[in-house]
């Protein structure tokens, strides 16, 4: 047992991440500890950018880097040669300036005649401490998606375009959809888009895939990937309704966990550290 507040042995901490483990691979108990963020799953997974190492403690500031070939254009020429804008290797410096703690704490003297044992106690704090982080992430994502929309460039058919927005009627959310969005992807330059969605088709979607058998519309599903997220996109956007389409690589998700201890004169410690 740790004898100062905050303060963790290395066989300690060994013994509860062993006990999170276990609780994580219990098909039942881990129920209770999976967030509702399936948009921030989805970042990371469309992500493509390279990341280096984070700098600092106090200022946490971590290069994102990814290729340019933006510059590269046709023009008349009389010549062939090896020429034009030379492709480069982009590194932006951001800060990591959105903080969120969770915490909680164990009273060692309230497990002397206890059925559960310290390790299970804090593993299943920290669990819930992370559960409650991702979930306040997932809405952070979809407050970046909202300040960095873009114009579309389909200004007709079944949406109608309004600055940054576009509306589609109710009656067209169905598979048929599809192929207008598919045309959206196209004209606005997006080579391997995905959708975003919160209850927009979510339905649709369920039950083609039940009908797979007998109709072709999860067919028209396929075609794009979807990733809906029930409990943060619409509840974000209230009183509308909103699907985004995002291209591959667009957006990118790092985050650092650490453990602040019990105050930051007495910090979590690590083999003294």
């Amino acid at each position: 047992m740790s004898t100062t507040a905050g303060v963790f042995t290395e066989t300690q901490l060994v013994n509860i991440q062993a006990k999170a483990d276990q609780i994580w691979l219990d098909r039942i108990q881990r129920m209770d500890f999976v967030p509702e963020a399936e948009i921030v799953k989805c970042i990371i997974d469309q992500t493509t950018a390279k990341f280096g190492d984070l700098k600092g403690y106090k200022d946490k500031k971590i290069d994102v880097g990814w290729i340019n070939a933006c510059d590269v254009t046709d023009g008349s020429c009389s010549d062939c040669t090896i020429d034009g804008s030379e492709l480069s290797t982009n590194i932006e410096e951001y800060y990591l300036n959105r903080e969120r703690c969770a915490e909680f704490s164990v009273c060692e003297n309230d497990l002397i005649d206890n059925v559960f044992d310290y390790e299970e106690v804090v593993a299943k704090g920290l669990l819930k401490a992370s559960l409650a982080l991702d979930e306040w992430w997932a809405a952070q994502a979809v407050a970046v998606l909202n300040a960095n929309v873009g114009a579309n460039e389909v200004s007709d058919g079944k949406g109608v375009v309004s600055g940054t927005s576009t509306y589609v009627l109710p009656a067209y959310w169905n598979a048929d959809l599809m192929s207008y969005f598919a045309r959206v992807a196209r004209v606005n330059r997006m080579r391997n888009p995905m959708l975003i969605s919160g209850a927009n088709l979510y339905e649709s979607v369920w039950t083609a895939e039940l009908e797979a058998c007998c109709e072709n519309k999860m067919a028209k599903f396929g075609t794009m990937d979807i990733c809906f997220d029930l409990f943060n996109i619409d509840s974000t956007n209230d009183p509308d309704y909103v699907t985004y389409m995002v291209n591959k690589g667009a957006l990118a998700f790092v985050t650092k966990a650490y453990y602040a201890g019990k105050s930051a004169a007495n910090p979590a410690k690590y083999m003294d550290q």
